[in-house]
């Protein structure tokens, strides 16, 4: 699933880091499924929505990097969905997940050793990408 996933979420941040700036920042990302839609999907094909923790960093010498949850919708067309600072705020972010999830996306955040786990994957992830430049 995160291979269906990442590149979804790279395209996307990559464009939300670019617009107001000159040069390009293309993000490498790490994924951690927390959930679909429908719950009880067996298989890619079934699934509607991923819900997951991604890291994403910039591939760049001194890179950047955000960690959030976000929402990736499968179909009917493919498309993410990302919290801003204002969807915090105003408590928008509440709707884009389902409320099963508030606690695994919105309150506890992921522990220790899964930052870790995403941290090593996005620096794989980044140097996957830089060998298909």
């Amino acid at each position: 699933m995160t291979t269906h996933v990442s590149p979804l979420v790279e395209e996307k941040i990559s464009m939300d880091w670019q617009s107001g700036t000159t040069g390009a920042r293309r993000m490498a990302c790490a994924v951690r499924p927390v959930a679909t839609e429908p719950a009880s999907a067996t298989t890619i094909a079934e699934v509607e929505a991923v819900y997951v923790w991604a890291l994403c960093e910039t591939r760049s010498a001194q890179p950047s990097g955000t960690l959030l949850p976000i929402a990736v919708h499968l179909k009917p067309v493919a498309r993410v969905e990302m919290p801003s600072d204002g969807d915090w705020d105003n408590g928008r972010v509440k709707e884009m997940f389902p409320e099963r999830l508030h606690d695994d996306l919105l309150s506890d955040g992921l522990t220790n050793k899964e930052v870790a786990e995403l941290e090593t994957a996005v620096r794989a992830r980044a140097r996957e990408l830089a060998v298909h430049q």
